[in-house]
């Protein structure tokens, strides 16, 4: 036991020793305060955020989130779970930091500059910083992200405990988040294919460790389901339709064309948030063509190999983007598209994979793809606070709005203090209010503006949190029983768009589909 501890304190000091970890912790500082500070430094809330005000850690169990659910009812009762950005982000920024560490090692890269750009692109993307607007859970994302790059650390070992450690916590970062199961198949592609590179792998060892990498990746959504279906069981509960989440797992042909489209579309048309900026479109054809031209420069090896890394580089596309035909009823947010980031990580372990008869050409290209990720970090560093002032605005407008609401509702005819307000309505349809920032160049797609907050499912949080009003939805029997005076009330803000009857005041927002 003595000499187990000892074993694992050797390989910490090793670990955080390491100039490629300080690299890494290095990047992600510089880039999260470049990223986030704006975001940390002011109370912004988008619409799920307003929901889990001032504690939550978001749907659980029943959107298959089985470890998420676990982890929050621990922290619960142990800590306390509240919504505090400051906290959350960066305890979120510190598991990214060792996330990359871990991810340096799985890949193998050997440069401090790559392993520098690594961590800059895993911190600042647009999949994290959309992310980062749900502080309840980014932290808790953040981990199933660590989980993701052990799991593919623990592949480099052919020990059957290692992979069975390797396929168990893949299970768990899909019980936190599902969405990054792409990002766990793009991983073990790049594992594959960073092996073909290396002139001392054998074929034969590179086949058995392309079979290991499938057997892994299904035993963890294996394992994941079957824990997922266990649990659901001892709860009682059952899968939310939202999403298509109860039919998630259920293949669609469909999506694997539409998959290897949206992929190479990336260069030329905005997609989930991924690549708004015409800088960042041009960036990822730029690292495209310089990954297939160190690639063609680099390969001189047996033609088993070969077809092997081919093979891995052919499927990248479609495990990049999963989620098409994993789940394909589901809509696509950025917060999504963490496997997309093999666009990012693909050049960069090839540039660091080149022989060292080509020294000059591998400094070059070294220092050439680094530089082109760093300054596409950047742009994406200056998009993400652009989207946080759009956030920032958004959360004003709704405020305001609210706020002339509940003067009017107040001071409605026959309106007394113990009443009841009722909201009546989808979506509230007030041609006065117009959100520009709709209209801003670029946006991640959860920011949405200030009408998501107006919307049916945020704004009964919104009354609660900002105004200390208790708001709800009209139900289907009050529909029905309030039928006449309802027909007769025209949408908010006109004259008469709210009247009290039966000890609650009615606020008709939108004309209801009955």
């Amino acid at each position: 036991m003595n000499q187990l501890t000892r074993t694992a304190r050797s390989r910490l000091r090793a670990f955080l020793r390491d100039t490629r970890t300080r690299a890494c912790a290095a990047a992600t500082a510089l880039f999260g305060a470049l990223s986030y500070f704006y975001l940390f430094a002011n109370n912004l809330n988008n619409n799920d955020t307003l929901s889990c005000l001032p504690q939550g850690f978001g749907t659980g169990i029943s959107s298959g989130r089985w470890l998420l659910h676990l982890l929050g009812k621990f922290t619960e009762k142990l800590w306390g779970v509240y919504n505090v950005p400051l906290f959350n982000g960066l305890l979120a920024l510190l598991l990214l930091a060792l996330t990359s560490a871990v991810l340096v090692r799985a890949l193998d890269i050997r440069s401090r500059a790559l392993s520098f750009a690594l961590a800059a692109v895993t911190a600042s993307t647009a999949p994290i910083a959309s992310l980062m607007l749900f502080q309840f859970t980014v932290h808790y994302y953040a981990l199933a992200l660590l989980l993701i790059a052990s799991a593919a650390c623990l592949m480099r070992s052919r020990k059957p405990l290692a992979l069975l450690g390797a396929s168990l916590l893949g299970a768990c970062s899909l019980g936190i988040y599902q969405a990054y199961f792409p990002f766990f198949a793009v991983l073990l592609l790049l594992m594959i294919l960073g092996s073909c590179l290396r002139r001392e792998t054998q074929p034969k060892a590179l086949i058995f460790f392309a079979l290991r990498c499938l057997g892994v990746l299904a035993a963890s959504y294996l394992l994941y389901w079957l824990i997922l279906h266990g649990l659901l069981a001892l709860l009682g509960a059952r899968l939310s339709d939202y999403q298509g989440m109860s039919a998630m797992g259920s293949l669609s042909l469909r999506g694997i064309p539409r998959a290897y489209a949206q992929f190479f579309r990336l260069t030329t048309t905005r997609m989930y948030g991924f690549n708004e900026t015409g800088f960042v479109r041009v960036m990822i054809l730029l690292l495209m063509l310089s990954g297939v031209g160190l690639l063609a420069l680099s390969w001189r090896d047996r033609p088993a190999k070969l077809l092997i890394g081919l093979a891995a580089l052919a499927l990248m596309p479609l495990a990049a983007n999963a989620f098409l035909v994993l789940a394909p009823d589901s809509t696509i947010y950025t917060r999504m598209c963490m496997g997309l980031t093999v666009v990012f990580y693909l050049p960069l372990l090839i540039a660091d994979r080149l022989p060292l008869r080509f020294r000059r050409v591998r400094k070059c290209a070294v220092l050439g793809v680094a530089a082109l990720l760093l300054l596409t970090c950047v742009n994406y560093a200056w998009q993400s606070n652009g989207n946080y002032q759009f956030e920032y605005y958004a959360n004003r407008k709704a405020e305001n709005y609210f706020s002339a609401m509940l003067a009017r509702i107040r001071s409605a005819e026959g309106y007394r203090d113990e009443m009841e307000i009722v909201l009546v309505g989808d979506t509230i349809t007030d041609a006065a209010f117009q959100d520009n920032w709709l209209t801003a160049p670029f946006h991640y797609s959860s920011v949405v503006g200030a009408k998501s907050q107006l919307n049916q499912y945020s704004r009964p949080a919104f009354f609660a949190n900002y105004f200390g009003f208790s708001a709800r939805q009209i139900t289907q029997e009050e529909l029905t029983a309030y039928s006449d005076l309802l027909k007769s009330m025209p949408c908010y803000p006109d004259s008469g768009s709210i009247r009290t009857a039966d000890g609650r005041v009615f606020v008709m927002l939108e004309q209801p589909e009955r």
